[in-house]
């Protein structure tokens, strides 16, 4: 039997009103079903030229898909999958690597940004209907590569806010050949960068009795030190922005009685009494504290949506 008679044979046809036969479904398209099917790693414009090692890489992951490396062969068997990534992990891919060999530490190795920050940049975030932003997309490519050992991750819960902190990354010695340049050229590279920062970053006396893996150690701290900083300055900015959009909503008479009351309960005792006997000054200090509230919860709001064409 041909294979086309076989076709016609076991072609299904439609179910008549009375029969009970159940229909087919025809299967969904796949295409689309991601926001940005071509993602790509656009560095800051302000930005300056990054290390000619560096610059050097990037040249060669131009030209390269960073799926393509024989090893992914030898190592996916240790992980359970069986398959090669799809076209849009393997873009994903390409963008996520491009950016943190952009950011990447020659001396420690770990990447001098946040996985939020990666994401964006890499145009692999995600909005809601509801205008809230996700970095899945990014963050599961970060933890690829963490399970085939390219980079090392770390964690920081902080108990104080009750959330996890800016993950900390580190790539290693396969992520190197991934890349095509080589582990042993980077490790080179690593050398000399790490007696550059001893001569022109470290004082004499740390230089000489500061070795590379606790240099590491005090850079790791640092970037655990700074995500704290970033993370309590972002909260006290959306505090901020919540308190000028509820007085801004309010009457001008209670944005006058709020304002003046949350003035004298900051004054001292001799602010205070100052204050309450030159109350031109006082009515000067909270028309511009309520201006200066108006303005930021202004700059707070979402665009105007462009007009549809007709």
């Amino acid at each position: 039997m041909s294979l086309r008679n076989h076709q016609s044979q076991t072609e299904i046809i439609p179910a008549g009103p009375q029969s009970g036969t159940v229909q087919p479904q025809a299967k969904r398209p796949r295409a689309g079903y991601v926001v940005n099917e071509f993602p790509e790693f656009i560095a800051p414009v302000h930005h300056k030229k990054r290390p000619n090692f560096i610059m050097k890489t990037k040249a060669i992951l131009a030209k390269r898909d960073v799926c393509s490396w024989q090893g992914w062969y030898v190592l996916r068997p240790g992980h359970g999958r069986k398959r090669n990534f799809n076209l849009h992990c393997r873009r994903a891919l390409n963008a996520m690597v491009a950016s943190m060999v952009h950011y990447v530490n020659l001396a420690t190795w770990q990447i001098d940004n946040a996985v939020e920050n990666l994401t964006k940049e890499c145009q692999l975030d995600t909005k809601s209907v509801r205008g809230n932003r996700s970095i899945s997309r990014g963050s599961r490519r970060i933890q690829l590569l963490e399970e085939y050992g390219l980079v090392e991750c770390e964690n920081v819960w902080d108990r104080e806010r009750d959330t996890w902190m800016p993950k900390f990354v580190r790539v290693t010695n396969l992520f190197w050949d991934v890349v095509g340049v080589g582990a042993e050229s980077a490790c080179r590279e690593r050398e000399k960068r790490w007696a550059w920062v001893q001569e022109h970053e470290l004082d004499p006396e740390q230089a000489g009795r500061l070795t590379l893996s606790e240099y590491c150690q005090l850079k790791k701290i640092r970037h655990r030190e700074r995500s704290f900083e970033i993370r309590k300055n972002k909260q006290q900015n959306a505090a901020a922005v919540r308190r000028a959009k509820r007085i801004a909503a309010l009457t001008r008479d209670k944005q006058v009685s709020e304002i003046s009351s949350w003035y004298f309960k900051t004054f001292t005792a001799e602010q205070a009494h100052y204050y309450m006997h030159h109350t031109a000054e006082f009515t000067l200090m909270v028309n511009t504290e309520i201006n200066r509230l108006r303005a930021l919860a202004l700059d707070a709001l979402p665009p105007d949506a462009p007009p549809k064409d007709k």
